[in-house]
């Protein structure tokens, strides 16, 4: 791939808009990418191993690995440009649900890592009570508290229950769901982004018209001005164009990489400022 810069996207962002102010919103977002990703963004950390990682609301979160092999390669990579959309680096694919995009996990409170993740290691239920004319309820359960949620739906007079996976679980690591293949996430801070990040499609405030010229209208209708509950769009953010590598504060690893030293070396090696952290939330390296 040739090197990214500004002027390579402008070309890409070209060929994809033809509409005037779609390409606009998209070149802005260049613009403030490329001015963050050349400036000193002081995310420094003071963790220590053993210490418990604590998040804070606006924070993100985003799983790699699970369509594509994360080997050395593709990690410096992220370290030299972040995140920035495949569909503006390698392929345009309008038919995906949010293209030209960067999905995240967007944290809702300040909370411990380790909470955190026991809660998204769960699963997500949606329920319904005759006494209640059978209205549809959903509820994130997390992963210790399963075993008595169900046994509280055969106590109790729910007339229909199902549950699956919470979405981060099938992109992040997490415990449950021990996969060689998703076996790192990263923590990103996301002070000192405000501007990028407000070009989020789901933030309501994102103009329609521009939305419209690249997500799908399904999408849009059922996701975006649908309903939110525990199953769509309540915990997710997708930031137009990317997100530059200065705000990645720390690296999430698997039970499986954990105890592999060759890779924790290597991603350490990598991103030297950045602490990793395992699914107890805790800080191992």
């Amino acid at each position: 791939m040739d090197k990214i810069t500004k002027e390579w996207c402008y070309k890409k962002i070209d060929e994809i808009f033809n509409d005037k102010k779609a390409n606009e919103v998209f070149k802005k977002q260049c613009d403030i990418y490329f001015d963050i990703k050349n400036s000193n963004i002081n995310n420094n950390h003071n963790y220590k191993i053993g210490d418990n990682v604590k998040l804070s609301k606006g924070m993100f979160m985003r799983g790699e690995g699970a369509l594509i092999t994360l080997d050395e390669e593709k990690l410096k990579y992220i370290k030299e440009y972040g995140f920035i959309s495949p569909d503006i680096t390698i392929k345009y694919n309008p038919k995906q649900k949010t293209p030209l995009c960067i999905p995240v996990w967007n944290i809702q409170k300040d909370m411990l890592l380790s909470e955190y993740i026991e809660l998204y290691s769960g699963a997500t239920f949606m329920y319904t009570k005759k006494e209640d004319n059978y209205k549809h309820h959903t509820c994130l359960v997390p992963y210790k508290k399963l075993e008595d949620k169900i046994e509280s739906f055969r106590k109790e007079d729910y007339w229909l229950w199902s549950c699956e996976q919470t979405k981060e679980t099938r992109f992040m690591p997490s415990l449950s769901r021990d996969d060689e293949k998703i076996q790192i996430g990263f923590i990103i801070n996301t002070k000192g982004a405000e501007e990028l990040i407000k070009n989020d499609i789901f933030n309501l405030d994102f103009d329609k018209d521009v939305l419209e010229k690249f997500i799908p209208d399904f999408f849009i209708k059922d996701f975006i001005y649908g309903e939110r509950d525990d199953f769509t769009t309540n915990r997710e953010s997708a930031i137009i164009f990317g997100i530059p590598s200065n705000f990645i504060e720390g690296i999430l690893v698997g039970r499986i990489y954990e105890k592999n030293n060759k890779k924790l070396d290597l991603i350490k090696d990598i991103f030297p400022d950045c602490y990793i952290c395992n699914l107890d939330g805790k800080v191992i390296l």
